[in-house]
């Protein structure tokens, strides 16, 4: 799909702007998300059952969230704007460049682990499995 789209802007048919979100997680102010994605499923998994995993395992694996909102606002700054924000210098970009944006959380990452205990907070009939999780 990205070798078309390089196709179409040498051949100036088309402006070419690639927005890669990481892992889109809830609204920053609101709290609001998308009650359909597998992170919803897991906490509602882990509530029904009372159960949430423990691992060592899960220390070591992180989820890196972008609020919903900041995705949003960065897709409409980039779509309506005439000119794309160019990050570099110039002469480092020419006309067949792509510009491609990965809009990732690299601040305010969460171990799983942080994340289930924080859940067992909110979530006090919550107990550990026995069992260690795969990953």
């Amino acid at each position: 799909c990205e070798v078309l789209l390089g196709q179409l802007r040498e051949h100036k048919l088309a402006s070419v702007t690639i927005v890669r979100p990481g892992l889109i997680g809830a609204h920053s102010v609101t709290g609001d998300g998308n009650v359909r994605d597998w992170l919803s499923w897991m906490v509602r998994a882990a509530q029904t059952l009372k159960l949430a995993p423990t691992s060592e395992a899960l220390k070591s694996v992180f989820l890196r969230l972008v609020p919903v909102d900041y995705v949003a606002q960065t897709v409409a700054i980039l779509s309506l704007s005439r000119e794309v924000p160019i990050i570099g210098t110039p002469k480092e970009c020419s006309s067949d460049v792509f510009f491609a944006y990965h809009l990732v959380n690299s601040d305010d990452a969460k171990s799983y682990q942080e994340f289930f205990n924080c859940l067992k907070r909110v979530c006090p009939n919550l107990k550990e499995t026995v069992k260690s999780v795969m990953i």
